[in-house]
C-alpha cells in the first residue's frame, strides 16, 4: 500500500469539490463516466428494484447521480462529513433527494445499510478492509463491484487485495480507471 495519496488521486479530490458546487460542471464531469457506467450496470446485473450502495461517494456523487437518474434507489456513503455534507447539497441540487440516501459513514467501523450493489469508487482507502466489510455485510445475492486502477498509476491508489474471486469485468479506457470487477463476496 502506497504511504502517502498520489498526486492523480489528489488532483481528482480537489477537482470534486469544485465539480460537486456546479450541476452543470458535473454534468460535464461525468460525461466519460456514462460509458463506464452502463457496462457497470450490465456487469453487475442491477435491476430497478435493487437498491446501490455507493461507496466512497466523495463531495461530487456524479456515481449516485447517474445511476439515479437511470431509476435506481442509491445510498450514498462517505467517512469525510465535509465531502457528505458537500454531496448532499450536489444531490439537492440535481433535485434527486428522493432517489439518493446520502449518509456519513465508515463501512470498516459501521454497519451497513441493506443493499444489493455496492460500488466501491477508485480512491476508497484501504480497499481490503473495506471489501472485507462489505463481504461480511452482503445479503445474499449481494455483488461488490469495485473500479481498479491504471497500472500506470497503481503506486498511487490502494492496490486490490490479491485473495479476490472475479466474477467478471469490464475494461476501460479512461486515465486512470482500468477496470471495473464483479467480486463474489
Amino acid at each position: 500500500m502506497p504511504a502517502e495519496i498520489g498526486i492523480i488521486p489528489r488532483m481528482t479530490a480537489s477537482a470534486e469539490w469544485w465539480l460537486g458546487r456546479s450541476p452543470l460542471a458535473l454534468g460535464l464531469y461525468s460525461l466519460p463516466y456514462r460509458k463506464v457506467l452502463s457496462s457497470e450496470i450490465d456487469l453487475a446485473g442491477l435491476k430497478g428494484s435493487d437498491i446501490v450502495l455507493n461507496v466512497g461517494c466523495g463531495p461530487a456523487p456524479f456515481t449516485a447521480i447517474m445511476l439515479a437518474r437511470r431509476g435506481f434507489r442509491v445510498i450514498a456513503l462517505d467517512r469525510d462529513e465535509d465531502a457528505v455534507e458537500a454531496a448532499r447539497n450536489a444531490v439537492l441540487r440535481a433535485g434527486l433527494e428522493d432517489r439518493i440516501d446520502v449518509r456519513w459513514g465508515d463501512p470498516i467501523r459501521d454497519r451497513m445499510p441493506d443493499y444489493d450493489v455496492a460500488f466501491v469508487a477508485l480512491q476508497v482507502r484501504p480497499k481490503a478492509a473495506v471489501i472485507d466489510a462489505l463481504r461480511n455485510s452482503a445479503k445474499s445475492g449481494g455483488r461488490i463491484l469495485v473500479r481498479d486502477s491504471a497500472p500506470w498509476c497503481r503506486d498511487m491508489y490502494d492496490d486490490l487485495p490479491g485473495d479476490l474471486k472475479i466474477c467478471g469485468e469490464v475494461p476501460h479506457d479512461l486515465g486512470a480507471l482500468d477496470r471495473s470487477i464483479l467480486i463474489d463476496p
